[in-house]
């Protein structure tokens, strides 16, 4: 049985990878924490914007965008 990340797990597993609170990872990509909160809640779809933020900010190889 396999299980499948969620993009909000997967954000949640690379914030923490990298020992940042959501404050952090906010102030870093210049979103609000409540946005973030809710990204990593799978509460909210994140814009391509919001998502590239993301990628930059995680460090994500673009490879892997």
């Amino acid at each position: 049985m396999t299980t499948e990340t969620t993009f909000g797990g997967w954000l949640r597993q690379q914030r923490r990878r990298l020992d940042w609170t959501q404050a952090e990872l906010a102030q870093r990509v210049g979103y609000s924490v409540a946005t973030i909160r809710k990204v990593e809640r799978d509460e909210l779809r994140p814009s391509k914007h919001l998502a590239e933020k993301l990628a930059q900010a995680l460090e994500v190889a673009a490879t892997q965008h």
